[in-house]
């Protein structure tokens, strides 16, 4: 997770420096949500096998993965 925290830092610096304070915004809104919809999948699989906890659901590999590679792909675009 801490991985992914320096990714999504480094995001904000590209598209900030890129794009200014607006791009940034975007994205760090994009890469939220992209979190949120997944944790709230993952959190609903958890559930159905018994085993829905919130820590759980959000520091899921899944997760991590969607959004590492959300963050990749606005970082190249």
């Amino acid at each position: 997770m801490l991985a992914l925290a320096a990714v999504f830092l480094a995001l904000i610096v590209v598209e900030t420096s890129q794009a200014g304070v607006g791009g940034a915004i975007r994205v760090a809104l994009v890469v939220v949500a992209v979190v949120l919809v997944a944790s709230a999948v993952s959190y609903l699989s958890l559930a159905r096998r018994g085993e829905a906890t919130l820590r759980g659901a959000v520091f899921n590999w899944s997760v991590v993965v969607l959004a590492a590679v959300a963050a990749i792909l606005f970082l190249i675009s």
